[in-house]
């Protein structure tokens, strides 16, 4: 299947340095992966940017972006990814990455994206969390119990909490401590 069949117009739109090859998952119609070839840089963030935007625009919720031979020269690829993400909530989708190289973990890190969307080792691994519906939001405020002195604390979103009590900083990922 080419890209133009998934959504059409796709590869008109090309850029020397960075390939793109979309892929349905099976017979699911918000679920799509995106595998990147190439590097991305402050030059083609833009590029970059523009192409996702458009995937989450055809109705795909939940789009997995396959890194495994995708390199990134600069933070501007977390900008992009910021972007990516505001439009994402308003569709309660997602964004899940995998097989990304290290110095992408440490950009999605640096700029504490990690606490956005989730990082898989596999695309198989990726599937197999998004068919289990692990994935479901909490609905906020919740509830949680400090692990250094138990005060009752409210989470009103995903990011960083701190007691009141002890002044222990948590971090909630995904409705996880």
């Amino acid at each position: 299947m080419y890209n133009n069949d998934i959504i059409p117009g796709f590869d008109e739109k090309t850029n020397e340095h960075l390939r793109i090859k979309l892929e349905k998952i099976g017979d699911s119609q918000d679920c799509i992966v995106i595998h990147l070839r190439g590097f991305a840089s402050r030059q083609n963030a833009g590029f970059f940017n523009r192409i996702i935007t458009e995937t989450s625009e055809f109705g795909f919720r939940w789009i997995i972006l396959e890194c495994a031979e995708f390199i990134t020269q600069s933070s501007s690829v977390a900008g992009a990814l910021t972007a990516i993400l505001k439009a994402f909530r308003k569709s309660k989708g997602g964004l899940v990455i995998t097989e990304a190289k290290p110095i992408l973990r440490y950009f999605i890190a640096a700029n504490s994206l990690d606490i956005f969307f989730k990082q898989k080792n596999t695309l198989q691994e990726t599937i197999e969390f998004l068919k289990s519906k692990a994935w479901r939001l909490p609905q906020f405020p919740v509830a949680i119990n400090c692990l250094n002195c138990g005060l009752n604390l409210t989470a009103p979103s995903f990011g960083f909490l701190s007691c009141n009590a002890c002044k222990t900083a948590f971090r909630l990922i995904f409705g996880a401590i």
